[in-house]
């Protein structure tokens, strides 16, 4: 497998979005390495050089929703053009945190826990309050999950796979995401990856998140991703620790 080189800089960390080097390694191979270069990618905030280094890897922007704000949740869907064991990939991240936004330091910083239920309505346990106010929140067409599933929805007329992803905020919210789309049609086509999450839900939400195939990467020093937010009882994360190797995303 591929490895991408650490960036220790500070520039990485806090303005990602402002690399030029994005999909250097090839060929990209397997899909953590993919979803990781991905994930940098979401911060990248101008649509036309996302473009630009998707072409890079061979692949073709779906949809990029809320690029047209400086505020808020931001969405990037996009599609391979090569086949993956006959299915087409689709791998949709959300940007993560960026700390001149100052609606993302917001969400971060609702703690509190809500109820979470899945498309059947459901319930699956708490979850974060900010993190589940910006993924429900509208994109101008409606809700973002709603949204997002009658997208995917319209690609399986061809078999596919669906890979989820993001870093930090992003990965919180992917994973809502998933968890979301696997109460669904699309429950057997898809896959998380998340880097550096915080953590998105309770002990119960953690494990309904057993049926979603994920991999979860995280730096060994990051309190961000092991640190309580009420009290221990009330949080967990369904998957062990890894170590992210991807360019600024510690």
């Amino acid at each position: 497998m591929n490895r991408i080189d650490y960036d220790p800089s500070r520039n990485s960390l806090y303005r990602p979005g402002k690399a030029d080097d994005f999909f250097q390694v090839s060929p990209l191979s397997g899909e953590a390495v993919v979803c990781a270069e991905i994930a940098r990618l979401a911060y990248v905030r101008q649509p036309e050089r996302v473009v630009e280094y998707l072409k890079r890897a061979d692949f073709e922007p779906l949809c990029l929703v809320g690029y047209e704000r400086r505020h808020g949740t931001q969405l990037l869907a996009c599609g391979a053009r090569n086949l993956a064991d006959g299915r087409r990939t689709v791998v949709v991240t959300f940007r993560g945190t960026e700390p001149d936004d100052p609606s993302d330091l917001a969400t971060d910083a609702n703690l509190l826990l809500e109820p979470c239920s899945d498309q059947s309505g459901r319930t699956l346990g708490k979850v974060h309050r900010g993190f589940a106010r910006a993924i429900r929140q509208g994109n101008g067409q409606g809700p973002l999950l709603r949204d997002l599933a009658g997208r995917l929805r319209s690609l399986r007329s061809e078999p596919l796979l669906v890979l989820l992803t993001g870093h930090s905020l992003g990965a919180a919210l992917a994973t809502l995401a998933a968890r979301y789309l696997a109460g669904g049609e699309l429950a057997a086509d898809l896959r998380l990856y998340s880097f550096g999450s915080p953590r998105p839900g309770d002990a119960a939400f953690a494990t309904s998140m057993e049926k979603v195939p994920h991999a979860r990467y995280v730096n060994c020093c990051d309190l961000v991703t092991r640190a309580s937010r009420r009290r221990n009882s009330d949080t967990s994360i369904a998957a062990p620790c890894t170590t992210s190797t991807a360019k600024g995303m510690t």
